[in-house]
């Protein structure tokens, strides 16, 4: 796992921690401040965190990375649904080719499973 996520995962279990307690814990992981400051900057910008003000004087902030988990699950969610739907195509081709006589449909039949299987891997 590289810096980035740790950084990501720390903040998503630990919720409302400010970035200097953070510091001091990811810096056991070699990750230092700086570097909390960076991909912190990135991830906001790219829209993956929120950045959340703890204390505005203090300049204490945290990261919100709600939303781009929930994205991640609902991209999981889909690839399975589409893998499931891919799966039960190759099914029917199979059945169908079972029961084929033309030589020229049992191959393009042959065709569509290895590109379906492809897909699904």
């Amino acid at each position: 796992m590289n810096k980035i996520d740790k950084m990501r995962i720390y903040f998503k279990e630990h919720q409302n921690v400010s970035q200097k307690e953070a510091a001091n814990e990811l810096e056991k992981q070699g990750i230092s401040m700086g570097t909390i400051k960076t991909y912190a900057m990135r991830d906001v910008r790219s829209g993956r965190a929120q950045k959340i003000y703890l204390n505005n004087e203090k300049n204490e902030w945290t990261l919100d990375y709600s939303k781009f988990y929930e994205d991640a699950d609902l991209q999981d969610e889909l690839e399975e649904w589409k893998k499931e739907i891919q799966m039960k195509l190759i099914e029917q081709l199979v059945q169908a080719n079972e029961k084929e006589t033309d030589s020229e449909k049992i191959r393009m039949n042959a065709k569509t499973i290895s590109q379906l299987l492809k897909e699904v891997r």
